[in-house]
């Protein structure tokens, strides 16, 4: 009753709950879930041969989270005040940021990332 009340006053939903939010979703954590399968096996068959490995894994995701921009949205990175802070070249190259975006967009905005983000994240995940 609260839901057909809430539609029949001419209201959208809250938040990121457009028509769009569920295929871009489920199509970005099928990304993921390819690239997180792929870095997986690499690093299972890695640490097979070499012990130590588990541990600078451990200190490698740590430094990737900070040199990816996990939490601050891409537009902070590339201008300030209308100053860039020179990140775009970091930014174009970094193919885990199309990672994040595949992922993050669809739950912020409710639409799909931009059209260059998905190849650079199908084919890091494949690659991988």
């Amino acid at each position: 009753a609260i839901v057909a009340s809430f539609f029949a006053d001419g209201n959208e939903l809250p938040g990121p709950l457009t028509v769009w939010f569920l295929p871009s979703f489920i199509l970005g954590l099928v990304i993921l879930l390819i690239f997180c399968l792929g870095v997986a096996s690499l690093v299972a068959y890695c640490a097979t041969h070499f012990p130590d490995l588990t541990h600078l894994t451990e200190i490698g995701m740590q430094m990737l989270f900070f040199l990816t921009p996990v939490i601050w949205p891409r537009k902070i990175l590339l201008e300030n005040d209308g100053m860039a802070r020179g990140y775009t070249a970091y930014l174009l190259y970094n193919p885990l940021v199309s990672v994040v975006d595949v992922v993050r967009e669809p739950i912020m905005k409710g639409d799909f990332a931009s059209f260059n983000s998905y190849p650079i994240a199908l084919g890091s995940a494949v690659a991988l």
